[in-house]
C-alpha cells in the first residue's frame, strides 16, 4: 500500500502490495482510492494522470456535493459518477461515529442502498485494469464510502482482512487535513453533524461491518452477484488484480 503525498488531496493510496489468502498479493499501480479530487495541483494531475497512467476516475458522491465541488475532468481520463448515498442525505441525518459496531451497521446500510452503485464500479475497474490501465474511486473524504467499497473489492479478491483493515485506518493519516476540508464545506453541517472534528478510524469498524456481510449478505462476492456483477466478471478481475504466490 502506498499513501501519495499530493498538493490538492490528502486521502489518495495504491491498494496494490496487499497479501490474500493465496499466498498471492495484488498488483500496484492499478487501483487507487481517495478523497475529493477537485484541488489537485499541475503536480498532482502530471503524477496521478500522467506518471501513474491513470485512466479512469470514479466519483461516489451525491449530485449535490458535486454542484459544490465539481468532478475533476482532465483530457484523455474518463469520470463516472456511482453515488453510493440517496440525494438529500448528507448532512441532514445524524451519523454515529462513536462505536465502531454502530458505524459499522450504517456502513452495511450505505452498501444496501448503494448496491447497484458499488456493483457499477467494481465493473467498471474491472474492465479498466482488464486493459492494464489505472482506476482511482473516491469520495469526498476517502474514508466511509470510499472504504466500504474498498473493503468490498479487496474482499472479493481474498485480500487477508487484517490487511484490509489496514487499510482502512490508512485514512487517519492525514486525518487533521482531511477534517478541515469537510469543515470548509456546508454541505457536511447541521445541528446532528458536524465535520469539524472526525474522529480517527477504527480497524474493529471494517472487521465488524465485513462479518456483518457474511452474516446478512453471503460474504462479498455473494453480494457483488446480487448486485448484479458475473461470476465471469470477479474471476478474471481477481486473476488481472492478483498476482499469483506461485
Amino acid at each position: 500500500m502506498r499513501i501519495l503525498e499530493l498538493d490538492g488531496a490528502w486521502n489518495v493510496r495504491d491498494l496494490g502490495g496487499l497479501p490474500t489468502g493465496t499466498g498471492g498479493r495484488t498488483r500496484e499501480g492499478l487501483v487507487w482510492r481517495g478523497d475529493a479530487l477537485h484541488r489537485l495541483s499541475p503536480r498532482d494531475r502530471d503524477l496521478l494522470f500522467g506518471q501513474l497512467g491513470i485512466r479512469l476516475v470514479i466519483d461516489l458522491r451525491t449530485q449535490e456535493e458535486q454542484l459544490i465541488h465539481p468532478p475533476v475532468s482532465i483530457p484523455g481520463v474518463q469520470t463516472l459518477n456511482f453515488s453510493i448515498l440517496p440525494e438529500g442525505k448528507i448532512g441532514r441525518e445524524p451519523f454515529p461515529v462513536a462505536f465502531p459496531s454502530d458505524l459499522a451497521r450504517v456502513y452495511v446500510k450505505n452498501l444496501t442502498e448503494g448496491a447497484a452503485a458499488v456493483a457499477q464500479t467494481f465493473e467498471a475497474i474491472a474492465a479498466e485494469v482488464a486493459g492494464g490501465a489505472g482506476a482511482l474511486f473516491h469520495c469526498a473524504a476517502g474514508r466511509d464510502r470510499t472504504g466500504v467499497t474498498a473493503a468490498i473489492l479487496l474482499d472479493a479478491v481474498d485480500v487477508d482482512r487484517r490487511e484490509i483493515a489496514v487499510d482502512y485506518t490508512a485514512s487517519n493519516h492525514h486525518l487533521s487535513q482531511v477534517s478541515k476540508r469537510l469543515a470548509e464545506n456546508p454541505i457536511y453541517h447541521n445541528e446532528n453533524h458536524t465535520a469539524d472534528d472526525v474522529p480517527p478510524l477504527q480497524a474493529e469498524t471494517i472487521e465488524s461491518f465485513l462479518g456483518l456481510v457474511d452474516v446478512e449478505l453471503g460474504g462479498s462476492v455473494n453480494f457483488l452477484r446480487s448486485a448484479g456483477v458475473s461470476a465471469e466478471t470477479i474471476r478474471k478481475f481477481t486473476a488481472d488484480f492478483v498476482l499469483s504466490g506461485d
